[in-house]
């Protein structure tokens, strides 16, 4: 081949070669499109079936104004990241309550819980148990933030504090003293007890643990100190604990968008007996609406989980990092009790005096979002304080109370067990003050 036929086949090899660049980067343009067009899609349809995974949380360089998270051996602090718990790393900022972002930490089977170093995705099936911190606080009630209107109240007046005395014209919390100590705070269980009375857990999306009298109960409570805590006391949650929740919650530290706007938690209103109404719930699960009527259902809807935009409505802060379960759910029973009247508890002698709340005929406690301080009746909430014949407190109503059912809701009951009495567990860390 001459010179001149070379050069023609280098231009047609180059033209060649060209060409087939010029192909690969319209095809590899239109790939990367069609991936957008594609996430656009899903997207919309999410959002068009409600089934938005919860956003990403940012963690501010802020430290609570008060007392940080204690944690024991036996919890480990997580944050949630787009669609799953990972360990958070405690050198940086992991919490947040001016943002509304509560510190949520977790116990996992004991041979597992080396692996669990920061960054690690968190394994549902290693989980025991979900916990919240409720830092210690004292509070006021200003009636220009509270208003008068019960169905629509405001803000309670919050301030974290280190302090052993509450400020003036303030009152101290009263769940932040346990056995005559002074805490920093709670870790207070995220969902209401699931698993069995042999080995209780603290999960979402599980049958809650139902069908105990209320010494079961306060046992079955207890078997958490075995699950490697060594500075905490497990135990059946208070009446008063019930109502440091229920207080923080309707602050602008929980689901109040300003001092005079607050917004309702959303029930969960799901019943796992598709013929009985004594039966558990599903745990996280959330109502269409913030007072649905009950659903029969063995399984929450995938829209309603507590980790989606709508089963968020049915946490304690409005997003993945509050309290579940406390509008609906089970009836919880707490420890508070009417002059030590054992009822159909199931106890032979009541317990030691730090772990329950004792009232008389002529008793209220400030704290406790009960009759003290006109918090009886908040967002209409059931309002039946206890007695000789039912002096057992159980809080928050459940999955059939539809608009009565909520965090300020208090009933009454005789101890006994039923398919739809459950409970919650409080650990009250021993690191005191």
């Amino acid at each position: 081949m001459n010179k001149k036929g070379f050069a023609v086949t280098g231009i047609i090899y180059s033209i060649l070669i060209l060409f087939l660049i010029l192909v690969f980067s319209v095809l590899s343009i239109l790939g990367s499109r069609k991936l957008v067009l594609d996430k656009l899609k899903n997207d919309v349809a999410n959002k068009l079936n409600n089934e938005v995974e919860a956003p990403t949380i940012i963690y501010k360089d802020a430290i609570l104004d008060g007392n940080d998270p204690v944690l024991d051996n036996g919890l480990i602090p997580v944050v949630y990241d787009v669609d799953k718990w990972v360990v958070a790393d405690v050198s940086k900022a992991w919490y947040d309550y001016t943002s509304k972002q509560w510190a949520n930490a977790i116990i996992v089977n004991a041979n597992k819980k080396a692996d669990y170093i920061a960054g690690t995705a968190v394994l549902e099936e290693d989980v025991l148990a979900y916990m919240v911190w409720v830092p210690r606080y004292e509070y006021h009630f200003d009636t220009n933030k509270i208003g008068t209107d019960k169905n629509k109240p405001g803000a309670i007046d919050i301030k974290f504090t280190k302090s052993s005395t509450a400020t003036s014209g303030y009152i101290m919390h009263p769940a932040f003293t346990f056995d005559n100590k002074q805490l920093n705070g709670l870790w207070v269980g995220k969902f209401e007890t699931t698993g069995t009375v042999e080995k209780p857990t603290i999960k979402p999306n599980n049958v809650s643990l139902t069908n105990q009298n209320v010494s079961t109960q306060f046992n079955t409570a207890q078997i958490f100190n075995t699950y490697g805590l060594t500075n905490a006391d497990s135990h059946m949650m208070k009446n008063t604990e019930w109502g440091a929740v229920a207080y923080l919650t309707q602050s602008i530290y929980g689901r109040c968008v300003s001092e005079t706007s607050c917004e309702e938690v959303t029930i969960n209103n799901i019943n796992t007996d598709m013929a009985s109404s004594y039966a558990g719930s599903i745990t996280g699960c959330a109502g269409d609406t913030v007072s649905a009527g009950m659903v029969r259902s063995a399984t929450c809807p995938d829209t309603n989980k507590y980790q989606t935009l709508k089963g968020m409505k049915a946490s304690t802060t409005g997003n993945i990092t509050g309290i579940y379960d406390m509008s609906g759910g089970t009836y919880e029973y707490v420890m508070g009790n009417f002059n030590k009247t054992i009822g159909n508890s199931g106890f032979s002698g009541m317990p030691a005096a730090k772990y329950f709340d004792l009232y008389t005929i002529s008793t209220s406690i400030n704290g406790d979002a009960t009759n003290a301080e006109n918090t009886n009746g908040f967002y209409g909430d059931d309002a039946n304080f206890t007695n000789v014949d039912k002096p057992w407190f159980m809080r928050g109503g459940n999955y059939a109370y539809f608009g009565i059912a909520g965090i300020f809701a208090f009933y009454n009951y005789t101890g006994e067990g039923y398919g739809n009495f459950g409970f919650r567990i409080t650990f009250t860390n021993l690191t005191l003050k």
